[in-house]
């Protein structure tokens, strides 16, 4: 049976809230969608609060989307998954939004009414996209360098 779309997301969605709570970071979901499917946040002390957005795209296949709409959301993040729903293993690649839009302007791929897509992966776009994918999540958004990866919580 060929999954729809929308059950492609919902696959995607999970695997994404996994990775979260295997490695701790907490997330919340907004109850309008603009552009933002996840929250993801941390409250350590040794971080204070900090909130990033997160849009996630999930696809059966290796493809590549960006819409210049998403330029207007302030910290923007965005996870790419490949193969979701499939019997491939999963990839995800992710990457603050600005270097998506980068990405298409480095390659000279062009636009078509703001947005770029590409529905199959080439060796082009995996060599792009390699330094992006995920090796840790609590990575990809806080830097473990800054913040060792720990996180202090005040006592209650």
């Amino acid at each position: 049976m060929e999954l729809s779309s929308h059950q492609i997301e919902k696959i995607g969605e999970a695997y994404v809230a996994e990775k979260l709570y295997r490695e701790g970071i907490k997330f919340a979901r907004p109850d309008i969608d603009e552009g933002i499917d996840l929250i993801v946040y941390t409250d350590c002390v040794d971080e204070g609060f900090r909130a990033l957005p997160l849009q996630l795209k999930s696809f059966s296949g290796e493809e590549f989307f960006t819409d210049q709409k998403y330029l207007k959301i302030p910290d923007l993040y965005i996870v790419y998954l490949w193969n979701v729903g499939t019997e491939l293993q999963t990839r995800a690649f992710g990457m603050p939004y600005s270097e998506a839009e980068k990405i298409v302007d480095d390659h000279g791929w062009s636009r078509k009414n703001g947005r770029y897509v590409r529905t199959r992966g080439t060796s082009t776009l995996h060599n792009a996209l390699v330094p992006f994918e995920i090796k840790s999540w609590r990575s990809l958004f806080w830097d473990r360098k800054k913040h060792k990866g720990r996180c202090t919580r005040k006592s209650k």
